[in-house]
């Protein structure tokens, strides 16, 4: 996988840190990652809103932004709360934002 990281913080949320990243893949690059987190959720339309983003163009002027989220389990037991917004800026770049609760 290839991809440019953008910007990652680290920002506290109540008692739990959360992570928010910001990376610029192609759509193939975008399904290896996918595909290798164990995302389990089908990503559907989504709008600006749905996650605060870090890096990147403003995804209002998105031609189009898909979403998702869903939750793991860490190896250290904890429930690991994920969100994935997908800019897709043109037909070779996605801006993906990430963000991560309860690491």
């Amino acid at each position: 996988m290839n991809g440019k990281v953008l910007l990652v913080k680290k920002e506290e949320a109540g008692r739990e840190p959360r992570f928010r990243l910001a990376v610029e893949l192609t759509p193939p690059d975008l399904v290896w990652m996918l595909e290798n987190s164990g995302y389990s959720t089908p990503l559907g339309p989504g709008h600006a809103l749905s996650i605060s983003t870090i890096a990147g163009p403003d995804p209002n002027s998105s031609p189009k932004l898909l979403y998702a989220r869903d939750h793991i389990t860490s190896p250290s037991g904890n429930l690991v709360f994920r969100k994935v917004l997908v800019d897709e800026r043109d037909a070779q770049t996605r801006i993906v934002h990430l963000e991560f609760l309860n690491i």
